[in-house]
Order: C-alpha cells, then sequence, then structure tokens
C-alpha cells in the first residue's frame, strides 16, 4: 500500500494536483444544451474577470462533462486549478456573485473534487 501511495503521491505532484494544488469543478446544467453551453462561455468569462492580474488561477477545462447527460439535464463544467488557494477562493467567490444564471440553468460547485463523473 505505501508503494501506491508514494507512487500517486509523486505523480500528483509532478501533474499539479492536490494536495500539490487545490481544484474547484463547476458544474452546470439545464434541459437545453445550447443553454448550458452559452451560460459556460458566459461563466468562464466572468471568472476570467476575476483572476488575480499577476495568475495563479488557471482554468483547465471548459467543456462536456464525462457524463454529459443524465435522464433529463445536459451537464457541463469548468474546472479551475490554483496553487493559492485564497485567489482560487476569491475568483470563485466573486464569479458567482456576479454570475446571474437564466432559468433552468443550475451550478453546482465541487472543491477538490473525488471524482468529475
Amino acid at each position: 500500500m505505501k508503494g501506491f501511495y508514494d507512487y500517486e503521491l509523486q505523480a500528483r505532484e509532478m501533474t499539479g494536483f492536490p494536495p500539490y494544488s487545490r481544484l474547484v469543478n463547476l458544474v452546470l446544467r439545464g434541459k437545453k444544451e445550447e443553454e448550458v453551453v452559452g451560460a459556460c462561455g458566459e461563466l468562464e468569462g466572468i471568472l476570467r474577470s476575476c483572476m488575480p492580474a499577476g495568475g495563479g488561477v488557471e482554468i483547465m477545462v471548459n467543456g462536456e462533462c464525462e457524463l454529459e447527460r443524465t435522464k433529463t439535464y445536459f451537464r457541463h463544467h469548468i474546472l479551475l486549478r490554483s496553487t493559492h488557494p485564497g485567489a482560487l477562493q476569491a475568483t470563485v467567490a466573486g464569479a458567482l456573485a456576479r454570475y446571474k444564471p437564466s432559468h433552468g440553468i443550475y451550478v453546482e460547485v465541487d472543491i477538490d473534487p473525488m471524482q468529475m463523473l
């Protein structure tokens, strides 16, 4: 077990994943795919305007979730990463305070997600 742990920790350090960084996964869902895609684009723009000027927060993904569609909803996500937890939290909090989703668009926030289905 220790061998797996050491290997996994080393791989996470090399790729910049937790515990060496923090992740926030914003999942948007709605009944019309084009509205969900548009909402993701709008939220990404707001997130970018809230990012610190010196960098430190990265948008890794803006696209379909692995499990893109449930019975009634389309799902897309924006995955952010940072080695500066305070900057990441301020970026997400600032963007969510400014973002007003359209009727029928729902936003879920997952901090350091364990899985991204």
